[in-house]
């Protein structure tokens, strides 16, 4: 079985590596522009600050009573 005929996990060639190297860095660069709408998504509001607002005690600005 000559080297080139072989295609295992990490091929045989430079230009596999080359590739999933660059896919690689593309993921993470995915992976960290995703980081702010993870993070939106876990966000919970302070109960201290916000335990009036969800209560319903206070009003919208400019709201009529």
């Amino acid at each position: 079985m000559s080297r080139e005929s072989h295609s295992g996990v990490w091929g045989g060639r430079t230009k596999r590596l080359g590739a999933m190297i660059a896919n690689t860095l593309w993921g993470v660069s995915n992976a960290l522009a995703m980081l702010p709408i993870i993070r939106a998504a876990y966000w919970q509001p302070d109960p201290e600050f916000e335990a009036d607002i969800v209560a319903g005690k206070m009003q919208a600005e400019g709201a009529k009573p």
